[in-house]
């Protein structure tokens, strides 16, 4: 029998790993080995990725994406208000002229936590009168979520609670970020947030990874994956950013950038995990190599949306001491 959970824990050295147990009362997790997947590197597997998977015993066999549901009788919307007492919720009605929300309950949650709910979240439902029944979230285009945050917003609101707005679109951009499980996938959003937090970003083709921003006196070539043990695999490839970022100019996209010997260097693995600073290359000029988590980038976009009198030269240090 098919189901459907996500993984707790993953053992880089032995191949393996816990998956969570599908119901509360049952006794044990699920263990699954690497020759078990189907359609999947264990290299891409991060902790809280979703998995479909057959159960025997606490074995989990046949480990891969879960089956994209169909959408025809679902719609879409966004949680208006959370009770984390009753453990329930209520979800916009889908127009104006309707009569009443949506009513959920938490066993109705398919693929998120009850405490992972957050108010403004666009989700995905089954309507059975005035209650949402087989709530997903939404994987859609950032675009797509901030046209329907504006368009059920009327003008007034959006004037007055301006700020409101931009902390349930960051609120959304987030949570697509958290469910992002193809790696492809994640350098595009990477490369996206980026775009909005500075002027000058390359990016390189798929198979090349790297790509470099510029911002004033700082350059950084950066590099994303969903591994969290890429320290294990990439020491050679930090090795050649090391070397590249320190000569006169670097080719992307066979476009010839300049680079300055007077700027502040860094190097970054963005990832989904945490920020830290994890070696530092002495030299001339020092560089920096940092782990960076495109959660803190979500936050710097926030701070520089969210407010108007952000100065650039306060965003240049707080993207060179980015924490």
């Amino acid at each position: 029998m098919k189901q459907i959970s996500t993984i707790k824990l993953l053992n880089a050295e032995k191949r393996n790993g816990f998956i969570h147990k599908v119901n509360e009362t049952d006794e044990r997790d699920f263990v699954f080995v690497e020759k078990e997947l189907i359609n999947l590197k264990f290299e891409d597997l991060t902790e809280g990725m979703e998995v479909q998977f057959e159960a025997h015993s606490y074995f989990a066999n046949k480990v891969t994406l879960p089956e994209v549901r169909s959408t025809e009788k679902f719609v879409q919307s966004q949680i208006k208000h959370l009770n984390t007492e009753k453990r329930n919720g209520v979800i916009c009605k889908l127009n104006e002229n309707d009569e009443k929300d949506f009513i959920f309950i938490e066993k109705e949650l398919l693929n998120i936590p009850f405490d992972d709910l957050k108010i403004g979240m666009v989700v995905q439902f089954e309507p059975k009168g005035f209650f949402a029944n087989k709530i997903q979230l939404v994987q859609s285009s950032t675009e797509k979520v901030i046209v329907h945050t504006i368009n059920n917003t009327s003008t007034n609101t959006l004037a007055n609670n301006f700020p409101n707005v931009i902390h349930s679109i960051i609120q959304v951009i987030k949570q697509n970020a958290q469910n992002i499980d193809d790696p492809f996938v994640f350098e595009d959003y990477a490369h996206t947030i980026l775009k909005m937090l500075v002027p000058e970003v390359y990016t390189s083709p798929r198979d090349k990874q790297a790509g470099l921003f510029k911002y004033k006196n700082l350059e950084v070539i950066y590099d994303c994956t969903l591994s969290k043990n890429f320290k294990e695999y990439k020491e050679n490839q930090i090795a050649n950013y090391i070397n590249q970022i320190q000569q006169q100019s670097i080719t992307i996209n066979k476009e010839r950038i300049g680079l300055s010997g007077n700027s502040t260097k860094q190097i970054w693995v963005i990832t989904k995990d945490k920020t830290e600073l994890f070696q530092t290359h002495r030299g001339t000029t020092d560089i920096r190599i940092k782990e960076v988590s495109i959660f803190s980038l979500i936050d710097l976009l926030n701070k520089k949306l969210a407010n108007i009198d952000y100065d650039p030269l306060d965003a240049i240090d707080d993207l060179k001491d980015i924490k």
